[in-house]
């Protein structure tokens, strides 16, 4: 921000952002976005008092985008993205504020019927509030060809309009079929209500076919998969939206630990000797007990359980074993997440010494000899 001059300048680049735009001020306050690249890009609408360390993230949950673009002494007006920004299924909510993230109010439930996406453009000190609705798929700076012109102004609340969106549980596993219902407010009219759906994460949880409530009812079921193959748990945002408004859900998938092999290097009995357990993907949150046995405990010990370290997927051990008379083998079981998997250790015989011949050259007489061998 500048006052008049360029000595003036004040840099508003907050901590934690890698890049950030001012959009509009009201003289004491400024407004635009700031731009996160990691661990997802998005942008937040944030609010400025003079200073870059003054900052007020004004990002709504819900939403994976915002940003402020006009604003008064009091009312802070925008856009907000619910699902990924231009991507098909995802829905441009125009915002309002009032200096905090949760005094968000969503102006979508104003514009005019038929329409979807919408941006808040202007507002002025009586608080009427200014932008455009649309309905093309859009995304960027520019205007949509099919744009309309409004004003935000309140209206009825729809009796039918969608209420929220849940899961029958909170967490699934990678494979699972998991269900769910979407409920209005009040019974669906005449021709049913329509309710179409976006993951934040396809590769995780895929998004479902659209739904219908049908006519004179306030829900419906629906059915999605969970095909992603995980490292670590991850919560996934769901939306499902009727046209005009949009609710949001999570489910939390969590990756399933298998065994994937057990090794054991043979060694002449007596002797130590190391075995190896292989898991399918990095152990979780605590790590893995993987419990042990042996078939004969007399001559390969075994402890009873190996802890596999967070995030770590092999890890070998000791094993102590004992003198043995003719190769032997010993059966290694591995047991963890209701998988078990052996492997077998050969004991071997010590070698046994015995001299094979004696020879020595010929000399002659009196004189010393060679070595002998």
């Amino acid at each position: 921000r500048w006052s008049g001059t360029a000595a003036s300048s004040v840099g508003l680049h907050p901590v934690g952002f890698d890049a950030s735009e001012a959009l509009a001020t009201n003289g004491m306050q400024q407004g635009g976005w700031g731009y996160h690249a990691l661990p997802t890009p998005s942008t937040h609408a944030l609010l400025w008092s003079g200073t870059a360390d003054s900052v007020v993230d004004l990002h709504p949950a819900g939403f994976s985008e915002s940003r402020i673009t006009a604003m008064t002494a009091t009312l802070q007006v925008g856009e907000g993205w619910v699902g990924p920004a231009g991507a098909a299924g995802s829905v441009r909510h125009a915002l309002a504020w009032t200096g905090t993230a949760d005094s968000v109010i969503d102006l979508n439930q104003f514009i005019p019927a038929g329409y979807t996406h919408a941006v808040a453009t202007g507002v002025d000190a009586n608080g009427n509030v200014v932008g455009f609705a649309y309905n093309s798929t859009f995304y960027g700076l520019m205007v949509p060809y099919d744009a309309i012109a409004v004003v935000f102004a309140p209206g009825p609340a729809s009796p039918a309009e969608l209420s929220s969106v849940a899961f029958a549980g909170t967490d699934a596993r990678p494979g699972d079929l998991v269900s769910g219902t979407v409920t209005l407010a009040g019974a669906a009219p005449a021709g049913g209500v329509s309710i179409s759906f976006l993951s934040a994460n396809e590769a995780v949880i895929a998004t479902p076919a659209a739904v219908t409530i049908a006519e004179g009812q306030t829900s419906a079921t629906f059915q999605t998969t969970v095909p992603g193959v995980l490292v670590t748990p991850q919560a996934i945002k769901f939306y499902a939206t009727d046209g005009a408004v949009s609710r949001a859900t999570s489910l939390t998938v969590t990756p399933v630990v298998h065994l994937k092999s057990v090794t054991a290097n043979p060694v002449e009995g007596g002797f130590q000797t190391y075995a190896t357990i292989a898991l399918n993907i990095p152990a979780q949150s605590g790590g893995a007990a993987v419990s042990l046995t042996s078939s004969d405990p007399t001559l390969v010990a075994v402890p009873a359980s190996i802890v596999i370290p967070t995030l770590a997927s092999v890890t070998s051990f000791a094993l102590n074993t004992v003198a043995v008379a003719s190769a032997t083998d010993v059966t290694v079981t591995a047991t963890f997440n209701g998988d078990t998997i052996s492997t077998v250790l050969t004991l071997s015989p010590a070698p046994v010494v015995a001299v094979a011949s004696v020879s020595a050259p010929a000399v002659v007489g009196s004189q010393p000899t060679a070595r002998c061998r």
